[in-house]
Parts: structure tokens; sequence; C-alpha cells
């Protein structure tokens, strides 16, 4: 398999002393239960915050590490936002386009903070009907289907302009899935879509479509993060860290047990290998560098000046990185 990109530094790989007691030993059962804090994620449905809780199902790596992990499911990062906002769950994990107009429609009353980056991805490919597309440029003139207010907007715009496109002259068809991009592709209605999973791919490629340039090559990463309230972050940095070692070490233990994990993914959630294998295609590193805060802070200047809000304001306010730098200060170069 290809390997998850895991840069995670080694030094903290250590086993720590499992939290079990005897059935008559209360003393030591109480002590566990005193070490042991409950930690109340929000998962993405078929995402890695998903595949780390079946990890924990089966391998018990967050209970190693004194964190009883309790999850929701969702099927956005934004919904899990939403009920981190309403008291619900503690953390979740969201792409920085969703995280940064959540607090741009809020920037004014929300205590929501971004305490670390997760993942980043540049493999999200635009698809292209290769009978009317073979450059960049061949889109001018034609249509091709966005979900308006999504990220999908921005990466276009990042196209363009890459591509020396003059977006006026391009249609932008607006769209609420890939279903019904699908449904325009074979209608001929349109000539590009982004495809963000392995299931979409294969659906465009089956009707002829081609991949024709990556989110990456545009200089759009799609950089994940992971957020919590201040109140939550302030009041819990110790199990914030023991938190993040636990991930650390279930992602690593996905990453050498892969067909074992992949048998937990087919019976608990139904999804076969290579679905399961695509899914991980991000480079999985916890930290915060002056690089992550410069492309987070670019999607801010975008967002703001296409209209999806009028808040003017700088990410770095909206930052707690006191627990990744306790966790492993070498990862945090960002410096306000």
């Amino acid at each position: 398999m290809k390997k998850i990109a895991y840069k995670f530094t080694a030094a903290v790989l250590a086993a720590t002393l499992a939290l079990t007691g005897c059935g008559s030993n209360k003393t030591t059962q109480n002590q566990a239960a005193e070490e042991t804090a409950t930690v109340r994620l929000g998962v993405v449905t078929n995402s890695i915050t998903q595949f780390l809780s079946i990890v924990e199902k089966h391998a018990g790596i967050y209970q190693e590490n004194g964190i009883n992990l309790e999850t929701t499911e969702f099927a956005m990062g934004i919904n899990a936002v939403d009920s981190i906002v309403a008291g619900q769950v503690d953390i979740t994990h969201i792409a920085e386009y969703a995280g940064v107009n959540r607090i741009g429609n809020t920037s004014d009353k929300t205590d929501l903070r971004f305490f670390t980056k997760f993942g980043q991805s540049d493999q999200f490919e635009l698809y292209v009907d290769p009978e009317k597309v073979s450059d960049i440029s061949d889109l001018e003139g034609q249509s091709v289907a966005t979900i308006t207010g999504s990220v999908y907007d921005y990466w276009y715009a990042k196209l363009f302009e890459y591509g020396g496109i003059d977006k006026s002259q391009v249609d932008l068809q607006s769209v609420t899935s890939a279903q019904e991009a699908l449904a325009l592709a074979e209608s001929g209605s349109i000539v590009a879509y982004w495809a963000t999973s392995k299931k979409q791919k294969d659906l465009f490629a089956e009707k002829g479509w081609t991949s024709l340039i990556t989110n990456g090559e545009v200089n759009a990463d799609c950089i994940q993060v992971l957020v919590a309230t201040e109140g939550f972050l302030s009041s819990n940095q110790a199990t914030m860290v023991k938190f993040l070692k636990a991930t650390d070490e279930t992602i690593q233990y996905i990453d050498e047990n892969f067909d074992e994990v992949a048998g937990w993914i087919k019976e608990d959630l139904g999804l076969d290998a290579d679905t399961f294998k695509a899914a991980l295609d991000y480079d999985f590193s916890f930290g915060f560098t002056e690089d992550t805060y410069e492309k987070i802070q670019q999607v801010n200047t975008w967002c703001r000046s296409n209209g999806n809000y009028t808040a003017d304001f700088d990410i770095a306010d909206f930052l707690n990185l006191d627990a990744v730098k306790e966790y492993d200060a070498k990862l945090v170069t960002y410096s306000k």
C-alpha cells in the first residue's frame, strides 16, 4: 500500500502504562478513573476521524493514553462545528475553507479556535471532458460545475489565476452534489468538475472523463485543522496533549497494520480496502508552520474579497496552539 504520509516524531511513541485495574483493587480503579478524561469527538462519515474511532473500538489506544473517546457522527465537518458551538461535542476536524468561513461569519462573537493542522492534501483532481478540454485555456467559453459556497469556488478561482483565464468567460453552473454534476456531464452541459473522492473519480472516469490538474498544482492545497472552543482548550490542555499523542499512535497503527484495520473498516463501515486507502491520501501531521498560516490566511483574504463575509480579521487571532506546542514544540514554527 501507499503509506500514509506520516510525519509525527518518533520520540513520543513510547508506550504508556495501561490504565487497567484488578476487580478487587478499588484504589487502582479509582486512580484509573481519575486519570482518564473523556473527550467528545465529532467524527465525519468515512473520514480519518471515523477511522480513528473504529481503531479505538478494536485496539483501545486512546484508552491506553488516558482518554475515554466518545464519538458522534456527522455528514460534514461544519455540522460537527455547529455541535461544538451547541456544547454537544468538544472537538472535530474541518477543512480550512469551511472553518475560515464559519469564523468570518461569526468573528465578533465566536470563541472557536484552530489548535493544530491535522492533514493536508494536494490530490483532488479536476476531471474534464477530453473531447472539449485538453488545456486549462480550453475552459474559456464553456460551462463547469461547482457547489456554490464551497471550497470548489476557491479552487476554480485559483485554477483561473494559475491558467491566466478570464473568469467572466467561464460559466459556473451551480450544483448541490457530485451526482448532479455527473448528470450534467452526461448531458454534455458541463466540461469540468472537481472530484474529491475515489468514488467520484471512478464515476467520471467511467464516462470517459480524464484528470487535467490537481488542487495542489494550482496552489490550493486542502488543509484540515482540528477545532475546539477557547474555553475547552484553555481548561483541558493536559487532556489535549494526551489526545494528540493517542491520535499520533493510532495513525501509526493504521499505517503499520493496514490490512488488519481495513478488515475492521469493511466490517464496521462497509468500505472496501481501496476506498479506505484513497480516503487516507493526506499528509497527516500535527503542528503549525508559517506556510500553514499563509495558506489559511490566503483563503481568508479571498473569501472576504469574494463577498463570503465582510469581517476583516487575521486568522492568527483564532488560533490556540498551546497543546500542540506542549506536545512537541518543534512542530510549531509559526509565531504571530
